[in-house]
């Protein structure tokens, strides 16, 4: 074969090519930026101020806790280690006619930055305190109040033994106008896209008893305290739907 009969492109051929698929590369990656900015603003959830303040809940607008029952500060050492400062730890005492102390808590945390981070649940903490978990399951609670769209919910409950006392713990989190009853639900549910604005909340109520008592004898009053307390939260605390997905 000659090497005169091979065919070469011509330089201004190639010169041409080369120039027009960097002139394309160039100006992609330079629309790229932009592009990509513009979708991580759009799609990027942002903070959302919680309605009314934590502190301002009331247990006394609750029916079965409006008579009989005193409030007070429940101050733990775990105070400066919420993470955030829209909480509410409240205890909760009842002295009925047989002279049998009844305490309940109440505690409720709202965090609104989309990096906060989720906190562990109350089985874990416990734990690290050197409470025993002698129970742990997953309950359905009835919430009328909150019919059609939430008239069941699930929420896990705990029992707990350390050398002092008995402990039940019912716990949930709150995610964006959704219920969640473990940590990694409620991270899943943060990092799907749609709403614009980002909130979540955890809900731990707990009843305390000697360790000769049956910790399961508060269930009752603890789903009570949760059947109410939730409406509340939901209507008058917690950001709208509306809020949430506005643009």
């Amino acid at each position: 074969m000659h090497k005169n009969n091979i065919i070469r492109p011509s330089k201004s051929f190639v010169s041409a090519s080369f120039l027009s698929a960097t002139f394309i590369l160039f100006t992609a990656a330079f629309a790229l930026r932009p592009g990509m900015y513009a979708l991580s603003q759009y799609y990027n959830k942002q903070s959302i101020d919680i309605q009314c303040p934590l502190k301002n809940f009331d247990l006394s607008r609750l029916p079965s806790f409006s008579q009989g029952w005193e409030f007070s500060p429940f101050v733990t050492p775990q105070a400066e280690e919420f993470g955030t400062e829209e909480y509410v730890d409240l205890m909760l005492r009842k002295q009925p006619s047989d002279g049998h102390l009844i305490y309940a808590i109440f505690f409720t945390t709202y965090y609104n930055d989309p990096k906060d981070k989720v906190p562990h649940t109350p089985d874990v903490c416990s734990r690290q305190g050197g409470d025993i978990v002698t129970r742990m399951e997953t309950i359905t609670l009835d919430v009328p109040d909150m019919a059609p769209d939430n008239p069941m919910i699930q929420v896990r409950l705990l029992t707990l033994k350390n050398p002092k006392v008995n402990v039940l713990t019912l716990f949930l989190f709150v995610v964006e106008g959704k219920f969640c009853y473990t940590r990694e639900q409620a991270r899943w549910r943060l990092a799907r896209p749609g709403n614009r604005y980002s909130y979540f909340s955890k809900i731990e109520v707990n009843a305390v008893y000697p360790l000769d008592e049956d910790p399961l004898q508060g269930l009752e009053l603890l789903k009570s305290l949760l059947r109410e307390a939730l409406p509340i939260l939901v209507a008058d605390y917690y950001p709208t739907k509306q809020q949430l997905t506005h643009r």
